[in-house]
């Protein structure tokens, strides 16, 4: 019966976004941890661009399933279809990967950056060893770290390692706000009595039981059922005068 009566209370509370106006979010390009300065970002719905500053921020207008590009004459084009999630956080943070043999793809981006005005719209595209030479040049921190490491090959697994932590904690982060978007903050605050400013660590204590991937299959009804069995032990970890003696 209880298990009922959530179900009830999360099918009312759960409300659509609006697709009707746009909200602004901001983001973070970046490549191998190096924050990329000018790189161009429009939406495609909107045919509104931007470019990252010198911190590689942006921020652009959207709203729900709008198709951003992110491009750069050094990177390989990103195209990102604006999801739940993204208009939750209101932030987007994209990892270009250098462009090999994008020549194509790289003019035509630059024709629609050029045709909204955006800078650096003219530049042409470098060879692949002017690309090197200027990723490198851009990323101080790797070149004083390339002095601390002996060799090419320490170097790149080191920073292959420190991606690829810092890919899988940012994907992590991502499903936790899925999963609280879909479920809306009035389910974890009025049934589960779990206080707004927990939720998120709520969800992180049930990711041992397996809810990302019952969320990645639907099963919606099963994860209900895991917030419903993990809430006293997430408040007796919050508050260990909770436990039995």
């Amino acid at each position: 019966m209880k298990q009922v009566t959530l179900l009830l209370l999360f099918i009312f509370s759960f409300q659509g976004y609006s697709q009707e106006s746009r909200i602004k979010i901001s983001g973070k390009v970046r490549s191998d941890s190096l924050v990329v300065e000018g790189a161009h970002v429009i939406n495609l719905t909107s045919k509104v661009g931007t470019v990252s500053d010198a911190l590689g921020k942006f921020k652009i207008p959207v709203k729900l399933y709008d198709t951003i590009l992110f491009s750069d004459i050094e990177f390989k084009n990103i195209q990102v279809i604006v999801n739940e999630a993204n208009i939750y956080e209101k932030y987007l943070e994209i990892d270009f990967q250098v462009n090999i043999n994008e020549l194509d793809e790289i003019i035509i981006a630059n024709n629609m950056a050029g045709s909204l005005g955006l800078p650096n719209s003219d530049r042409d595209p470098l060879s692949q060893a002017e690309r090197k030479t200027n990723y490198y040049k851009k990323g101080g921190a790797i070149t004083k770290l390339q002095g601390l490491l002996s060799g090419e090959a320490k170097k790149r697994r080191l920073l292959q390692r420190l991606s690829e932590e810092d890919e899988k904690t940012r994907t992590y982060q991502i499903q936790i706000l899925k999963i609280r978007a879909y479920f809306k903050d009035e389910l974890f605050i009025n049934s589960l009595k779990i206080p707004e400013e927990d939720i998120n660590n709520f969800i992180s204590h049930c990711i041992q039981k397996g809810v990302i991937q019952m969320y990645k299959g639907e099963r919606y009804l099963e994860i209900i059922d895991v917030f419903i069995a993990s809430t006293e032990s997430f408040k007796k970890l919050k508050n260990p005068a909770l436990a039995p003696e």
